[in-house]
């Protein structure tokens, strides 16, 4: 979603979740960006690991279960504790952080109004 062009103000806390994932750089890039995020895109950033077309998604979902289901459920959640681990001392403050405004209520209605509106 084009939060910048809607008037959307993202919270401290999905800010450096997604910086985490894609670096500030790429983050601000997408924060700003007044299109809308495709999944092609959204591969390339490392958002999304793996794009399946709509008419294949109940097998690979089921292929995915499967090898998931191989692996140690420990195994699993230790290296899931693991990565959670390292990157709390980044991500925690960011957590803690007040939420503040959700949108800029000067400007809120008018951007979704245009943007439903497909106007400049």
């Amino acid at each position: 979603m084009p939060i910048a062009r809607l008037g959307i103000l993202a919270p401290a806390s999905f800010a450096n979740r997604l910086s985490l994932r894609v670096g500030p750089s790429r983050a601000k890039a997408v924060l700003f960006d007044t299109q809308l995020l495709t999944a092609q895109r959204a591969e390339r950033l490392g958002l999304v690991t793996t794009l399946v077309a709509d008419h294949a998604i109940d097998a690979a979902l089921a292929e995915l279960l499967a090898a998931w289901g191989a692996v140690s459920a420990a195994s699993l959640r230790a290296a899931k504790a693991a990565v959670d681990l390292g990157l709390r001392p980044v991500a925690e403050p960011a957590r803690r952080a007040p939420m503040g405004l959700a949108s800029d209520p000067e400007e809120f209605s008018r951007r979704v109004s245009s943007f439903l509106h497909h106007t400049p």
